[in-house]
């Protein structure tokens, strides 16, 4: 089991998951974004909307990989 933040809206609410959490490993955080939402709205893929994202996405599949 692992856990990643979604829809963080400061740093702040990453540290207090870390800070909560017994035995399970912290993969990473996905940052609250409107771009997403609007994706949504249009029907618009998200990986086309929004970059930061993608970018947080790539960087909890990386720790995954090295966990695994």
């Amino acid at each position: 089991v692992f856990v990643i933040a979604n829809k963080v809206r400061k740093e702040d609410d990453v540290l207090f998951i870390r800070n909560n959490l017994v035995d399970i490993e912290f993969l990473g955080s996905i940052h609250f974004n409107n771009e997403i939402m609007e994706a949504d709205i249009e029907g618009l893929p998200s990986y086309e909307t929004s970059r930061q994202a993608v970018e947080e996405v790539l960087k909890i599949k990386q720790t995954l990989e090295k966990l695994i």
